[in-house]
């Protein structure tokens, strides 16, 4: 195992599936000798740097997963990996943030950033950071590299989101010894890591993480049944694709609205014609036979009683009994996830009740209310789905609207999407339905927290959700951007200079989108030779 032809690859385009399946055949031959590797010094830098130089957040889960350090450091100064990646990723902000969310999942402490870049996160940032009376923590070791030339940098790097994660990482106990050990030995270690995946929903990924974890370490086979109950737009099919990202798990979704025939969703019963057929949900149990696997069953209040009653046995006992050949099928792994939004109304009644049920400690007060919820629900889903099919459900996830401050992450979320999205290349094609006109255009965002919660509160609509924010983005941002951009010049290029533009508050407090005249360059960009690095 060469580590330098390693880093080498991963420079030139080496995939992060192709450094997965590298990876796991050295892991297998020789884990000590692969973690020393994934862990040495290359040129004066940890080897994990490298790895997080790439701003691939896939390339570095499979570096830390097989053994890289997530509390790398470099230099005197002991210049940690958190803190190089957010101030290397500070131009592309949605991979940045990728990355930083999967260092903190895989263990990377946020402690090494200076608390006032973080608490409260939902602030303005001076553009030299913040005062020095709020630095208390600054002359402590894991910190000393926070040095006065380079706080106003990090202050700029740092977006609403980013700080939420520090904030958040922060407050939250690390897994138990009991806990990691657990879901190492059931491969399932990043389910520890759950609350980075989502904005929000604080509630229901510890519930999930709990219900899960006590899954894992029951004695018996039996699949996990759980509801996710909440409105729409609010992370239930996002949570859904989260948990399957981090089990490394195939889905199968079964959209059940128009399904309320048997037949469609598990397939003719033999000896009925067209037995032989099956359904994609059948096919998929029967393919993937005591293996862990997702069915997510969306809007299952759609679904009437003949197929509740079919999924009893599946439900208690993880047996599956195949349509084309009535053969069993052992679908003990089989994670089933079904999903609501029919019980809206006592989630948000609950809601306005309990309005301290966003901030509350979860391992004590939250915890009561949680079970208050939960007691409300159940007793909804017996009216509805009947106590025998609600007696096989293992655990009911609520989902909550969203608060001031998570609907302001959900605005810097689609900002953050729509950057992506304007910063590459301007495509003229043969047929202008394939052109992409709207290229090399850098945002910068000033004042974010201001900006997106202006959005937010303008826009944010419980009953639409996250898709309310997207509008609102589109409405506030995207339009101003578009019609600025269409300003500007006099055709479009595929090699045309880079456009920027300033994203802030005007003097009415309203969000304004300007031409931006000036650059800063790459922030010192070449190679691992940044210049804010050089002797640290």
């Amino acid at each position: 195992f060469d580590v330098e032809k390693v880093i080498g690859a991963i420079q030139n385009g080496y995939s992060a599936a192709e450094l997965r399946e590298y990876l796991s055949y050295y892991h297998k031959a020789e884990t000590t000798l692969l973690k020393e590797n994934l862990n040495a010094e290359v040129r004066g830098f940890p080897a994990t740097f490298y790895a997080v130089e790439t701003n691939d957040a896939e390339i570095v889960r499979y570096w830390i997963k097989y053994g890289g350090d997530p509390n790398a450091t470099h230099g005197t100064l002991h210049f940690p990996l958190l803190a190089f990646a957010i101030l290397r990723g500070a131009r592309a902000r949605l991979q940045a943030t990728g990355t930083m969310e999967t260092l903190l999942r895989l263990g990377a402490s946020p402690l090494v950033i200076p608390a006032a870049y973080y608490n409260p996160f939902d602030r303005d940032l001076p553009e030299a950071g913040p005062d020095e009376k709020e630095l208390y923590d600054i002359g402590d070791d894991e910190r000393f590299w926070c040095i006065p030339e380079l706080r106003p940098r990090l202050a700029a790097a740092l977006s609403l989101t980013q700080r939420y994660r520090l904030w958040q990482a922060a407050g939250l106990e690390p897994a138990t010894g009991r806990e990691r050990t657990l879901a190492i030995r059931k491969d399932a270690v990043e389910i520890l890591g759950l609350q980075y995946t989502i904005i929000g929903q604080r509630l229901a990924t510890w519930s999930l993480r709990k219900s899960f974890l006590v899954h894992l370490a029951m004695p018996f086979k039996k699949p996990l049944v759980l509801l996710f109950a909440g409105p729409r737009g609010h992370g239930k099919r996002e949570l859904v694709n989260k948990l399957a990202y981090l089990l490394s798990v195939d889905i199968q979704k079964v959209e059940c609205t128009g399904l309320n025939v048997y037949d469609e969703i598990f397939g003719v019963k033999r000896p009925g014609q067209d037995y032989t057929l099956g359904s994609p949900l059948n096919d998929f149990l029967a393919s993937k036979s005591k293996e862990r696997s997702i069915v997510f069953m969306e809007e299952f209040d759609k679904t009437n009683q003949e197929i509740h009653k079919e999924l009893l046995v599946p439900f208690d006992r993880g047996v599956y009994t195949d349509r084309r050949n009535g053969q069993k099928v052992d679908s003990s792994q089989t994670i089933w996830i079904l999903s609501t939004s029919k019980f809206d109304d006592t989630i948000s009644d609950f809601c306005i009740e309990n309005s301290n049920i966003h901030d509350s400690d979860l391992r004590s007060e939250q915890y009561a209310l949680r079970r208050q919820l939960h007691r409300r629900i159940r007793n909804e889903c017996i009216a509805s789905f009947g106590a025998p099919l609600t007696s096989r459900i293992t655990e009911i996830i609520p989902f909550l609207t969203f608060n001031t401050e998570e609907q302001a992450l959900i605005a810097d979320k689609y900002i953050m999407e729509l950057e992506s999205l304007i910063a590459g290349p301007v495509v003229k094609s043969e047929d202008p339905d394939e052109d992409r006109l709207i290229g090399n255009v850098q945002l910068e965002i000033t004042n974010d927290a201001s900006v997106c919660s202006t959005i937010a509160n303008e826009h944010y609509l419980p009953e639409f959700g996250a898709s309310s924010i997207s509008h609102g983005v589109d409405a506030t941002i995207t339009n101003q951007l578009i019609s600025r951009y269409l300003e500007d010049g006099d055709d479009f290029s595929e090699d045309q200079a880079e456009s920027r533009y300033r994203v802030g508050m005007n003097e009415d407090n309203e969000v304004e989108v300007l031409p931006e005249l000036t650059s800063d360059g790459t922030n010192g960009y070449s190679g691992l030779g940044y210049s804010w690095l050089k002797g640290r």
